[in-house]
């Protein structure tokens, strides 16, 4: 050992004992001498002293000079914990693997099962850090780092998703409270997210409240917010989860979570518009409408054929119709399942027919009709006849029987028979009309209808 360095730090050098020891090694009752326990006294408190440039130096000396000395595996340790220090963990990691294989006797290999098994489960290398903790426990089972070890324990079963194995570990961890502050809590949020892996929502949500009163970060209080919004809305108790998504909204913003609450708080509020015997009032339509026009303009929308559904919606409620409008012909126009759906292009083209547009609203019918072909088609192929001939469309009426001649259901044919023979009649095409009304029949309330427009063409054509 280096005197100069040594007469430096003198007051940290333990007592030199005068007689030779007699102390319990790794290799059984073994001598040490004065010296060998003035020098690992040295290295003990130059580390303790964190001067770990010469521990280390140091310790070499010291392993080089004793090849089996007494006190081997903690001069051993204390390089490690240099390591750690300089954040060099594979070296630290061999020094703690030299203690545990060469030297198993040693009081230190507790303590080097515990810090090599957290330390490869902090990098990765969860398997043998795994093992390694639970060889701990097998081999000191009353071991003081029972706490400390559950909790990597638990890290490793939830990194493997066996969430009902990490919610045991990170139980006993707690149980025994013996943790860190930071590791409690993260042990406590980890608990959490176990039991909502494994359905537990009621335990998951309770805890994610306890939490969030806690001293945790921003972003993961924004996310336990919003889960358990998302429990309330599941069990559709929409008003208490659009409590917990304006919470999370306001009281920690997230890029991430902020978003996605600022549609489902729209999205709630349309199922308690749903919900039988609740109206909406129009604020919180209003509301709604404009969270969900805020999500559509995001680069990045939130479900937006939803949002444009719902605002629709709410738009028709408010009578805002032709708002409604927009939304319903973007989906009608953009998405599959909203342009094969019968009762949304009923309402479409019913909004324009209350306001007596005619043609709008066939052209709403029409563009069904070329991609449908269903049994309720008769049934707006009867509403584009009638329109036109509201509309005074004869011309569209008659290029549109040419064209498709749909098949209509008896009750109807007197009607339809009517509006063709008054355009053929318009379009002065007499010899159509006469045949067209020839097949109405006159008991039917269309028959006085024709009654002179028939009486005419016959006498033209001298059949009378």
């Amino acid at each position: 050992m280096k005197s100069l360095n040594k007469l430096v730090i003198t007051f940290l050098v333990m007592p030199i004992l005068a007689t030779v020891l007699l102390i319990n090694s790794a290799a059984g009752i073994g001598e040490v001498s004065p010296q060998e326990a003035e020098d690992r006294g040295f290295i003990r408190n130059l580390f303790q002293d964190k001067i770990y440039d010469l521990a280390e130096e140091e310790a070499l000396v010291y392993l080089e000079r004793y090849p089996r000395g007494f006190f081997r595996a903690e001069v051993i340790f204390v390089l490690a914990q240099v390591d750690v220090d300089r954040r060099d963990f594979s070296g630290a990691l061999q020094q703690y693997d030299l203690i545990i294989k060469k030297y198993p006797s040693s009081s230190y290999v507790e303590e080097a099962l515990f810090l090599s098994g957290s330390l490869r489960v902090q990098l990765g290398q969860q398997k043998k850090g795994a093992g390694q903790l639970q060889q701990l426990l097998k081999k000191y089972p009353h071991t003081k780092f029972r706490a400390q070890v559950y909790y990597p324990l638990g890290l490793v079963s939830y990194q493997k998703k066996s969430w009902k194995k990490a919610q045991i570990y990170f139980q006993k961890a707690l149980q025994l409270g013996r943790l860190s502050s930071a590791h409690d809590l993260e042990a406590k949020y980890l608990l959490a997210w176990s039991y909502h892996f494994q359905e537990k929502k009621k335990n998951a949500g309770k805890l994610f409240k306890i939490l969030l009163k806690s001293e945790f970060d921003q972003a993961s209080k924004a996310k336990m917010a919003f889960q358990i919004a998302v429990y309330a809305q599941q069990t559709k108790k929409y008003g208490q989860a659009i409590y917990w998504y304006k919470r999370q909204m306001q009281l920690w913003p997230s890029i991430e979570f902020t978003l996605r609450s600022r549609f489902w708080i729209a999205e709630n509020l349309f199922q308690l518009h749903q919900e039988k015997g609740k109206d909406g009032s129009p604020q919180e339509m209003k509301l709604a409408i404009n969270l969900f026009s805020q999500n559509l303009v995001d680069a990045n929308p939130v479900n937006p054929v939803i949002s444009r559904y719902h605002r629709g919606w709410f738009y028709q409620e408010l009578k805002s119709f032709s708002k409604a409008e927009e939304d319903f012909r973007w989906l009608q126009g953009n998405v599959k399942e909203y342009a094969e759906d019968l009762n949304l292009t009923k309402l479409r083209a019913q909004n324009f027919e209350q306001r007596r547009d005619w043609l709008p609203a066939n052209d709403v019918y029409l563009a069904y009709l070329q991609k449908n072909e269903d049994k309720q088609s008769s049934e707006l192929w009867y509403s584009v006849y009638r329109n036109y001939f509201r509309g005074e469309s004869c011309e569209q009426l008659l290029a549109t029987d040419e064209k498709y001649r749909p098949d209509f259901p008896v009750k109807q044919e007197n009607e339809i028979l009517y509006y063709l023979g008054k355009c053929y009649l318009v379009g002065e095409q007499e010899k159509s009309a006469k045949m067209a009304f020839s097949k109405i029949k006159m008991k039917s309330r269309f028959g006085p209808l024709i009654f002179d427009d028939y009486l005419q063409l016959l006498q033209k054509g001298k059949e009378f």
